[in-house]
């Protein structure tokens, strides 16, 4: 039924039938990664984080797993969450050319995604309730340059990995 409500998008009665089935069976992974999902799309990142890592506490070298994780946070606006998950996946295993790739988009879109205005409702954080960080004002082009700075250097690592 949790699965039902998600495809009609009704995240809030989801939220309600999968936290039932994982409340009961914390191991049923597909009710939790997709309890995870539903907490993304509610804008509850931090949430969203704690269960994509009880589920990642399942099976924790699977790439794949990661990078979706990773894809529907930076789609919600946690681009620190996604990074974080990917730089994880990276120091498992730092030879994985599509984590780092990964990566850099991530970086990539933190950088240039305007994400400096006050939290006021309007502009880049219409309907945000948490931002990833509290930005200073002026401090919103040093970070963006950092993140994209950052994301050149993954972006790096993988021609490096691929002429191996």
């Amino acid at each position: 039924m949790g699965r039902v409500q998600m495809g009609l998008e009704n995240y809030e009665a989801a939220r309600e039938h999968l936290g039932a089935v994982v409340e009961q069976n914390p191991a049923e992974v597909d009710a939790l990664n997709s309890l995870a999902y539903t907490e993304t799309q509610l804008g509850n990142t931090q949430r969203a984080m704690e269960l994509y890592r009880e589920y990642l506490g399942f099976n924790p070298d699977d790439a794949a797993v990661r990078m979706n994780i990773a894809y529907d946070l930076a789609q919600a606006g946690g681009y620190d969450g996604a990074i974080a998950l990917l730089e994880d996946g990276i120091a498992r295993d730092s030879t994985n050319a599509d984590l780092w790739e990964f990566l850099g988009n991530v970086l990539l879109n933190k950088g240039t995604t305007a994400n400096v205005a006050p939290l006021d409702g309007t502009g880049a954080d219409a309907g945000r309730t948490e931002p990833d960080t509290a930005v200073a004002p002026g401090a919103g082009e040093v970070a963006n340059e950092q993140a994209i700075q950052r994301a050149v250097e993954a972006y790096e690592k993988v021609l490096e990995l691929s002429l191996i």
